[in-house]
């Protein structure tokens, strides 16, 4: 097959993956402390739409939450969150996450939810829903994680798991 006609096939082919295969960030619910009048909201809000991937922010000063939704085929930068929450006068506290990727384990299997070059370990995966992540790991099936993201050190975050779906293609 012809170079040129390798390409063109290739990014026909790329262009047919939807885009969850991809992954991203979906969308992120933090949980800020202060929030207690409209100028609050409006300031926190006004930051947060400055952080990579995000399309709109919702506030709600009754629950003390900001929640961001992704801009379409991006993903949220959530490393950016804290200290963004932080730069408006807020204290961040759980940060709620929708992620889509695929799962892939490591050499001691430890299991990872990845997407673009980015990847999150995934923490509290046990029975069903471990074996679920093992058989998928490796085969390219893309899951959707929803769980709380942390940062565990000097730029590792990891995902504590709360629920899984395997997104049909």
């Amino acid at each position: 097959m012809a170079k040129g006609l390798r390409i063109a096939f290739m990014t026909i082919i790329c262009l047919m993956v939807p885009a969850v295969t991809q992954g991203q960030v979906e969308s992120l619910t933090v949980t800020v402390d202060g929030l207690a009048c409209p100028f609050c909201a409006y300031g926190i809000e006004k930051k947060l739409k400055k952080v990579a991937g995000v399309k709109a922010v919702t506030v709600s000063m009754q629950k003390g939450t900001v929640s961001l939704t992704a801009k379409a085929r991006q993903s949220i930068n959530y490393s950016q969150i804290p200290a963004a929450v932080l730069d408006s006068g807020f204290t961040p506290r759980t940060m709620r996450v929708v992620v889509s990727g695929t799962v892939t384990p490591d050499e001691k299997q430890n299991l990872h939810l990845q997407w673009d070059s980015k990847s999150l370990m995934l923490n509290a995966v046990e029975g069903d829903i471990r074996e679920r992540l093992l058989s998928l790991a490796g085969t390219g099936g893309a899951v959707k994680v929803h769980g709380i993201i942390r940062e565990k050190g000097a730029a590792t975050w990891t995902l504590a798991t709360e629920t899984v779906e395997e997104v049909r293609q």
